[in-house]
């Protein structure tokens, strides 16, 4: 297989990096499109897409409904809290032998601790659900290759594996290359950050 890929030029190789995958691209989009099993697994993602925007729409106006009546219990403890302290203002004035403070004091104590959990229960209500990250590209065409890939017939998958292992063998070696070019040749093969289809696919359907 290497063999037969160093010695091909021709154009549109599949599972090649030649052309940064692009005819592995093409393809994909072009088998799922037209295979029944990869069309169904679409639409199911299509459809649980579309549920996952409705939940969250859903949470959205509970949060907002919510939030709304929190305030409004929030106004009538703010009511509330000035007129136990006017209250209480107003029992500081009287004679001090006559004076009976403890039990408004209770009651503001009381209004106020109520009064801060309900702003804190708003802060939270306020704030925004968490967004929806979709398994599955909105695109049609960039959903069908997701799908491909996800679901890729065991003959390709075979074929992937093969044509790779192969496009390994013909990549230069760090450590048998001149040290003045080793640095250019590490650069040329590094990948960067791994990041795995399969892992975001899955992670996000639960959600």
């Amino acid at each position: 297989v290497a063999k037969y890929l160093d010695a091909w030029r021709g154009n549109n190789e599949i599972f090649s990096t030649r052309d940064s995958g692009n005819a592995t691209f093409e393809m994909a989009a072009t088998f799922a499109s037209k295979d029944p099993y990869l069309r169904c697994q679409l639409k199911l993602g299509q459809d649980d897409a579309q549920a996952r925007v409705q939940s969250h729409w859903k949470e959205v106006q509970r949060k907002q409904r919510l939030a709304n009546d929190l305030r409004r219990q929030i106004r009538l403890k703010e009511s509330e809290v000035r007129g136990l302290e006017a209250e209480l203002e107003a029992e500081m004035r009287v004679d001090w032998w006559l004076r009976d403070t403890t039990h408004v004091s209770r009651r503001l104590d009381k209004a106020k601790a109520a009064l801060s959990s309900l702003r804190s229960d708003l802060q939270q209500a306020e704030k925004s659900p968490d967004a929806v990250i979709q398994p599955l590209p909105k695109g049609r065409v960039e959903a069908l290759r997701n799908i491909f890939f996800l679901h890729m017939p065991d003959s390709f998958r075979r074929l992937a594996r093969l044509s790779f292992l192969g496009q390994q063998l013909l990549v230069p070696r760090p450590w048998i290359v001149p040290a003045q070019n080793r640095k250019a040749v590490m650069d040329a093969i590094y990948l960067g950050q791994r990041y795995s289809l399969r892992d975001h696919y899955n992670s996000s359907r639960s959600v």
